[in-house]
C-alpha cells in the first residue's frame, strides 16, 4: 500500500522529471551564492594579504641591502672611517704606551670610557649624528627605485638600513679600538691590570702622549661585559633615533637641516651640564644625546631601563611618523 501511494505521488509530481523534495534537498545541501562568493572573496584576501606582506618585506631587505653596497662605495663612510680612527688613536695612545711600560696587555674595553671622558664623548656622538644625518638617502636612482619598489617598501628598507649602519658603524668603533692598542691588546673577562692602574692613577696617563682617560666609577661599578653591552646597546638606539628624526626632518622640510639641529643638541649638552640647579638637570634629562654616557647612571643623574625604554619608544613613534608621512607622500623621494 505503502510503495503504491509512493508510485502515484512520484508520476503525479515527476511532469519535469525531479522528484518534489529533490529541490529541497538541494537548497538544504548548497548554500546561497552570495555567501560562497564571501567566503571565496575573503580567502583571496588573506592569501593575498599574506603575499603582500612576504613580497614587502623582501623587497624592504633588498632596499636595505642595496643601501648597505652604496654605503660601502661612497665617500662620506671613508671620510668618517677616517676619523674614528684618528679619535681612537688619541684617546687610546697614551693607554698603550702604559702597558708597554708596565708590561701587560690591554683589554678592547674602552668604548664606555670613550663615551664618558670629556672631548672624546662628544666626538662619539657627533659620529653618530654624522653617519645617518642625511637620511632619507637619495642615490641617482631613487625614482627607479620606488617606482619598482613601491614608497613604503622604500620608506621601511631606509629605516632598516639606518638600523644596519649604526650596527656597522659600532663594530668599526669595536675594531678601531684594537687597532689602536695593537701590539698590546689581550682579552679577557676582566678590567686588567693597566685599566685599573690608569683609573686609579690618572695623572699617571698625562705623562704620556695622548688623552685617554679611564673613569673608575665604570670599573667599580660594572663588569666588562655589563659596561659593554650597555654602552653598544646606548649607541644603536641613539644612532637610529638621530637617523630617523632626521628621515623625518629632512623629508619634510626637502632640506638638509637636520644635522645642524643634531649637532646644535650635542653641542648644547656640555653647555647644560655646566648649569647649576635644577634647571640644568632638567634640561639634561631631555636631552637625548646625554644619556649615551654610562658615567651618568652611574652618579644617579637617570636610570638606565627607564631610559632604555624610552629611547626605543621614541624609535617606535619615529618609525610610524615616517611610514604614516610616506603613505601620504609628504617624505620627498626627489630632489
Amino acid at each position: 500500500m505503502r510503495l503504491r501511494v509512493f508510485a502515484n505521488k512520484a508520476l503525479n509530481h515527476n511532469r519535469k522529471g525531479k522528484f518534489p523534495d529533490e529541490k529541497i534537498i538541494r537548497s538544504s545541501r548548497t548554500e546561497p551564492e552570495d555567501t560562497k562568493k564571501r567566503r571565496d572573496t575573503g580567502k583571496s584576501n588573506e592569501k593575498r594579504w599574506g603575499r603582500s606582506l612576504k613580497r614587502n618585506t623582501l623587497i624592504s631587505v633588498r632596499v636595505a641591502k642595496n643601501s648597505v653596497r652604496k654605503m660601502f662605495r661612497s665617500t662620506s663612510f671613508y671620510v668618517l672611517l677616517f676619523f674614528t680612527l684618528v679619535f681612537w688613536y688619541l684617546f687610546g695612545h697614551n693607554i698603550k704606551e702604559l702597558a708597554a711600560d708596565l708590561g701587560y696587555g690591554v683589554p678592547p674595553y674602552l668604548l664606555p670610557h670613550f663615551f664618558g671622558s670629556g672631548t672624546f664623548r662628544v666626538q662619539g656622538r657627533l659620529l653618530l649624528v654624522l653617519l645617518t644625518c642625511q637620511a632619507p638617502f637619495l642615490s641617482e636612482d631613487r625614482l627607479f627605485t620606488v617606482q619598482r619598489t613601491g614608497r613604503m617598501a622604500w620608506c621601511i628598507g631606509q629605516m632598516l638600513y639606518i638600523l644596519l649602519a649604526n650596527v656597522i658603524f659600532l663594530a668599526v668603533m669595536l675594531a678601531a679600538q684594537v687597532l689602536t692598542l695593537l701590539p698590546h691588546v689581550s682579552f679577557g673577562s676582566r678590567w686588567g691590570t693597566v685599566i685599573r692602574t690608569a683609573a686609579e692613577n690618572t695623572t699617571l696617563l698625562y705623562s704620556y702622549a695622548g688623552y685617554g682617560t679611564v673613569k673608575s666609577a665604570i670599573i667599580s661599578g660594572m663588569t666588562p661585559a655589563e659596561a659593554m653591552g650597555k654602552q653598544m646597546l646606548l649607541c644603536i638606539l641613539l644612532g637610529t633615533m638621530v637617523g630617523m628624526a632626521s628621515f623625518l626632518i629632512n623629508g619634510i622640510t626637502r632640506k638638509h637641516i637636520a644635522a645642524v639641529i643634531m649637532v646644535g643638541a650635542v653641542l648644547a649638552v656640555d653647555y647644560m651640564g655646566e648649569i647649576d640647579g635644577y634647571l640644568g638637570t632638567s634640561l639634561l634629562r631631555l636631552n637625548p644625546f646625554a644619556w649615551v654616557s654610562l658615567t651618568e647612571y652611574l652618579n644617579g643623574t637617570y636610570d638606565f631601563a627607564v631610559n632604555v625604554w624610552k629611547m626605543a619608544a621614541i624609535c617606535a613613534v619615529l618609525m610610524a611618523a615616517c611610514i604614516w608621512c610616506t603613505k601620504k607622500g609628504w617624505i620627498r623621494v626627489a630632489e
